[in-house]
């Protein structure tokens, strides 16, 4: 057991939770393996005991017959003490590399001045899981290593390809000489419709910065600027699922262009 029960005692009610919340996530990452689970649990249960004002959980932990069982104890106490949580901390990786990747895609990125670590990380996952060619960093985007990227780019920044860039006009004009399609996505109502526009191969789509977007002078380099058709009261959606659902309707046109 990682503290002894003086030492848990000793803790205040925030620590105290905190470390029955860490048990009860890593209950969850080893459900697999019954020793462990079993382990983890009765150790849990020790330290409950003792905790005569602990969160009300069930008096057997043991009797938990499935993840969903747990789920019902773990969510409402990280909702009740703002236990704040993140792909990582709960996704269930056992099924990574289970299928061999195909052979990429002609599609790569841009993303310029991307203030968040964790947009950008996941930037990386869906790069990585679509089979995207490269990223390319420009402005203050955050690079691997730096921030939080890690977190929820969760090991795909060491699978894909990227490179830092820095001048991201120049960047432009040479993948435009190498024949690339540069596409802007960005929230302009006279844009092109990501369903109606057409991308050729290879091809490069451009994000920017979270709150600002692209700057003008960007968008009138690229060869053609999109958007996504919005039918709510938000004008926009967050970057990396901006990103994801375009880079599935270039994956989804080309492929349809395949079979014909």
């Amino acid at each position: 057991m990682r503290y002894t029960l003086t030492k848990f005692l000793s803790f205040d009610r925030a620590k105290r939770v905190k470390i029955i919340l860490s048990y009860l996530n890593n209950i969850e990452k080893g459900w697999d393996d019954i020793q462990v689970r079993q382990r983890l649990i009765g150790e849990l249960q020790i330290l409950l005991n003792a905790w005569q004002e602990a969160p009300v959980l069930p008096e057997k932990l043991s009797d938990l017959i499935s993840r969903h069982q747990l789920f019902e104890i773990i969510v409402p106490l990280e909702r009740q003490f703002s236990h704040p949580v993140r792909d990582h901390d709960f996704l269930d990786t056992g099924e990574d590399g289970s299928r061999q990747p195909d052979k990429k895609i002609n599609l790569s990125l841009i993303l310029h001045d991307l203030r968040s670590s964790f947009n950008t990380g996941s930037i990386f996952r869906t790069a990585e899981y679509f089979g995207l060619e490269k990223i390319f960093l420009s402005g203050y985007t955050p690079v691997p290593g730096e921030g939080k990227i890690a977190r929820t780019a969760m090991g795909t920044e060491k699978m894909v390809n990227w490179q830092r860039c820095g001048d991201v006009n120049s960047l432009i004009s040479d993948l435009q000489s190498r024949k690339f399609q540069v596409v802007a996505l960005e929230t302009v109502s006279t844009a092109p419709e990501i369903h109606k526009a057409v991308y050729q191969q290879p091809c490069c789509l451009l994000v920017g910065n979270e709150a600002l977007g692209l700057p003008e002078e960007l968008m009138k380099k690229a060869d053609v600027v999109v958007r996504i058709p919005g039918f709510g009261w938000k004008n926009s959606l967050n970057v990396g699922v901006a990103l994801a659902v375009t880079a599935y309707e270039i994956f989804r046109q080309w492929s349809e262009e395949a079979i014909d």
